[in-house]
């Protein structure tokens, strides 16, 4: 359980644990990718 000192220090821990789960963590529905490998490979894609 965390515990926060401040709305400060609450915004930052809550910042940095949502940009790295978003990072880092692979999504069943992005077909076991992260969001990053997902948005790279759609840059590769030919569009219409």
């Amino acid at each position: 359980m965390n515990q926060w000192l401040t709305l400060l220090h609450a915004k930052v821990g809550i910042t940095d644990f949502k940009n790295g789960y978003n990072a880092h963590h692979r999504h069943s529905s992005l077909d076991y990718q992260t969001p990053t490998e997902y948005a790279h490979a759609c840059s590769h894609t030919d569009r219409l």
